[in-house]
Formats: C-alpha cells, sequence, structure tokens
C-alpha cells in the first residue's frame, strides 16, 4: 500500500516539476497544486488562513437522460373470410344434360399378375448315419472269494522275516517254496494245537531235523493231484516222501484225509 502512495506522490511531484517547476514555486504553491493532482476530484483547494488549507468541494451535477420509448406499433390481424359459394340449383334436364356431356370413363385395364418363378428344388437333407452301437458285453460277475477255512492264510511281512530268520538259526537253506511249505504244515495242524503254541514255535518245529520214519506194511499208496502220497489207512494221517540234503529220504506227515488241502482226497482201499 505504501509503494502505492509514493508512486502517486512521485508522478504528481514530476507533472509539477515539468510544467512549473518546484523550485520557483512556494510552499503554498507547491502544497496546492499537489493536491489538485493527487485529488482533483474532491474540489478547489483554498486558505482559509495563512496557515491552514481547506479544500472547497464543488457539488458535480450529472445529467440525468430519460429514454424516450418509442409507441408501440400494435399489429391486428386480419383474418381471411371464406364467403361459401352458393351453386344455383339445377333442374332435371339440365342435370341429365350436365350428365351427357360428361367424358366417358375409360376402361379399368387390369394388369397381370405377376407369374411367380419356380421354387428351385432343394435336394432332401441325407439323412445322418447312425453308427450302429454295439452293446457291451456284459461283464460276467466275480465269483467271491471262497472264505478261508485253515489255520494261516498268508504271511505277513514280519511273519516272513521271522520265518528266515528261524531258518538261518537252524542252519537250514530257505528255499523258495519254504514259504508254501510252512503255509501247508500249519493248516495240516489241529486248530486246538496251532493255536496252544505262538508260530515262531511251529516255525522252530517246521524246520527241526525230521526223524525217519518207516512206514509200517499197512500203510496204503494214494495218488492225489499229480503226486503220490502214502495214507495210514486206520487214522487217515497222509505222508509224502522228502528228499534230505544229505541224499537220505524221510516220510513226512503233511496232513491228514478229508482235511484242508487234502479235503477231496478219498481213503484208499487195499
Amino acid at each position: 500500500m505504501s509503494a502505492i502512495i509514493i508512486n502517486c506522490f512521485y508522478r504528481a511531484l514530476t507533472s509539477i516539476d515539468e510544467f512549473e517547476g518546484i523550485k520557483n514555486l512556494s510552499v503554498q504553491q507547491l502544497t496546492r497544486l499537489l493536491v489538485d493532482r493527487l485529488y482533483p476530484e474532491d474540489g478547489v483547494l483554498v486558505w482559509e488562513n495563512e496557515d491552514t488549507l481547506k479544500i472547497r468541494r464543488t457539488p458535480v451535477v450529472q445529467a440525468v437522460t430519460v429514454p424516450v420509448e418509442a409507441p408501440a406499433i400494435v399489429e391486428t390481424e386480419v383474418k381471411e373470410v371464406k364467403v361459401k359459394e352458393v351453386k344455383p340449383k339445377l333442374t332435371k334436364e339440365e342435370k341429365a344434360a350436365a350428365k351427357a356431356a360428361k367424358p366417358p370413363k375409360a376402361p379399368k385395364v387390369k394388369t397381370p399378375e405377376p407369374v411367380p418363378e419356380p421354387t428351385p428344388v432343394v435336394p432332401a437333407p441325407e439323412e445322418p448315419k447312425v453308427e450302429e452301437v454295439k452293446p457291451k458285453a456284459a461283464k460276467a460277475p466275480k465269483e467271491p472269494k471262497a472264505k478261508f477255512v485253515g489255520n494261516l492264510e498268508k504271511l505277513t511281512p514280519t511273519q516272513d522275516k521271522l520265518l528266515k530268520k528261524t531258518a538261518a538259526d537252524g542252519n537250514v537253506q530257505f528255499a523258495i517254496d519254504t514259504k508254501a511249505k510252512f503255509i501247508t504244515f500249519v493248516n495240516a495242524m489241529d486248530n486246538k494245537d496251532f493255536n496252544a503254541k505262538k508260530l515262531e514255535e511251529h516255525m522252530k518245529t517246521f524246520f527241526a531235523p525230521k526223524a525217519v520214519e518207516t512206514k509200517d506194511a499197512e500203510y496204503l499208496s494214494a495218488e492225489y493231484k499229480g503226486k503220490e502220497y502214502w495214507v495210514n489207512p486206520s487214522n487217515g494221517d497222509v505222508y509224502e516222501a522228502e528228499i534230505q540234503a544229505d541224499g537220505t529220504e524221510i516220510d513226512k506227515k503233511v496232513g491228514k484225509v478229508g482235511l484242508l488241502y487234502f479235503a477231496d482226497m478219498k481213503m484208499p482201499v487195499e
């Protein structure tokens, strides 16, 4: 704000110096001219006395211009009035003469109907080939597994390891069919005898050296499932010949006629 005031004073003093020369003016003259430059619209600066300046305000008369409106032009709408034409009445003779004077109507010419174009013959779509679906052959129902009847159906992995260990402890060579022979051995036992001992005890008995048994003359030979056996006719015990490692032959009891593996065996007759 102060910069604006300073600028105004600077311009006023410069203007006075340019036209009157400030050094040629008294203080009162310079003051009056400066106020006239700064406030030209506030009135005339006059001295009230030797030490006091006072601005005398002169009323400003403003010219008031009153606009004069031009007279409005009222447009009058002129409506068109239609006058109905009154036709003179004709007599019968005049009507007949007017009718005869009319030119005859031209006969109506019937426009021939357009001939429809022949519809192109679309060949009937071929019937889709139906592939013959051959019925799947019905699967033969699986025969239910026969319920195992015996003391031991198969060895678990743990029992298999125990069987091999027992054979090694008894210095017996473990052959491929040793496991199957041991299962046949325990299944030939009576169930009470099997449950009376632990499976490990039966393994030790199985691998124990076999005493040579001599068959009595009354033992009878019987062929069963392609193999020869010896049967005690008095109690049905079944024996088979087994060759030992040293080449000797022993008769080993392997079952009983009518039980387990030998369930279908018939008692031989002399």
